[in-house]
């Protein structure tokens, strides 16, 4: 069954549901806060000059200095091109910076005593920084990281555990660090709790807006293609078939507009019935395929309900930053006046329609019945003086 465009008002269907200042815990799993993003370079900026101030009071050699001053600045690069947008990119950079202490140990060139401090101080301010960032679950995971080199150390006998006692007012500092974090992310959730969907776990129009600017900010030149979807037909699905079917059919529909953005863009629900992607450095042709890939040609969701076939055709417009506006929410109203005005249109076209089957579709005035002949008086002819006429039998054959 193929769901034809509604003609209502897409306001009548629920809309993005937006968390209160209540309920921040609800916000999706593996979220991160744009302030936790500007956050880690500025982290691991202090911890490069940190470990360069202790190497060079302690005389340490060049490579150990070396080293510990251009690992945490090469990640800080690394945060600034690609900041992290899931708690897993957070880890994963943890875990590659804690990976690297491994080094000063292997080198073995100069002080030991040096090479043992930074070792061990780098592992703590490691922690440390991204207490901050990173949930328990994720620290937990990295805590168990530096303790599985701890060990490696040891049984290596490099001498690296050797300054563990004066490390250990440092290592008091990692659940200090971890309940700030925790706190932070409290607020921060309560202050971007709008930015976020909880019905699709997709990013509402505010967040597209707030968020898309920060990807589109770290690309020369600014390009991106924006894909801007009006799904009205989940109006009729929800007076057909109910609340149930249209929530999975909107569901079925994040899900593939999650998979079109992938890792570098961004899907939003920014209506009740309308939802977007944007493709930061995709032309329109890249995103036309990357559309076509999941959705099909035409583009479509299908989803079966018992006995009936339901199939979801939306409206499709895609337009890109630099060509046809300059600026994303500038390209994002332009999509969706286009999109309303061809609702528009195609309400009227359906009323025209419904006006023309009902002018035809009226009963034709019948002419009132005659009486039977039986009953019919007779009509005299003109003119003509004719006695009443006597109906005789017929003779039997």
């Amino acid at each position: 069954m193929n769901e034809a465009p509604s003609t209502g008002s897409p306001q009548t269907f629920p809309g993005p549901q937006e968390n209160g200042q209540g309920h921040a815990t609800a916000l999706p799993r593996g979220w991160v806060s744009r302030s936790s993003r500007r956050l880690e370079p500025w982290i691991l900026g202090a911890i490069s000059l940190c470990l360069t101030a202790v190497a060079v009071l302690m005389q340490a050699d060049l490579a150990s200095a070396g080293v510990v001053a251009l690992v945490p600045v090469l990640a800080a690069a690394w945060a600034l091109a690609r900041p992290a947008r899931r708690q897993s990119e957070f880890a994963l950079r943890a875990l590659a910076i804690a990976a690297g202490a491994v080094l000063l140990p292997l080198l073995g060139e100069g002080s030991v005593a040096a090479a043992d401090a930074l070792w061990q101080l780098w592992l703590i301010l490691v922690l440390v920084g991204y207490a901050l960032l990173l949930p328990p679950s994720w620290l937990l995971g990295l805590g168990a990281l530096a303790s599985t080199q701890w060990i490696f150390a040891g049984l290596l006998g490099t001498g690296a555990t050797g300054a563990a006692p004066d490390m250990l007012p440092l290592v008091a500092l990692v659940p200090v660090a971890a309940l700030a974090g925790a706190w932070m992310r409290r607020v921060d959730a309560r202050l971007e709790a709008h930015c976020i969907d909880l019905a699709t776990r997709l990013c509402t129009l505010p967040g597209l807006l707030a968020y898309g600017e920060e990807l589109l900010a770290s690309r020369t030149p600014r390009t991106a293609s924006l894909v801007v979807l009006d799904c009205s037909d989940l109006l009729e699905v929800r007076e057909i078939y109910g609340n149930r079917i249209a929530r999975t059919l909107i569901l079925r529909l994040s899900a593939k507009l999650a998979e079109i953005a992938g890792d570098r863009g961004l899907a939003a629900r920014t209506g009740p019935a309308e939802f977007a992607v944007l493709l930061p450095g995709t032309a329109r042709e890249r995103a036309v395929q990357a559309l076509q890939q999941v959705l099909g040609s035409p583009s479509r969701i299908e989803y079966e309900a018992g006995d009936s076939e339901i199939v979801l055709v939306p409206e499709v417009l895609l337009g890109e930053i630099g060509e046809d506006a300059d600026e994303l929410a500038a390209l994002h109203r332009l999509l969706s006046r286009k999109l309303a005005a061809a609702r528009e249109h195609e309400a009227l076209r359906r009323r025209y329609l419904r006006r023309e089957r009902e002018r035809h579709s009226h009963p034709i005035p019948m002419p009132a019945e005659r009486a039977p002949a039986r009953h019919r008086a007779p009509v005299p002819l003109a003119g003509a003086d004719m006695p009443p006429t006597i109906p005789l039998p017929l003779p039997a054959r």
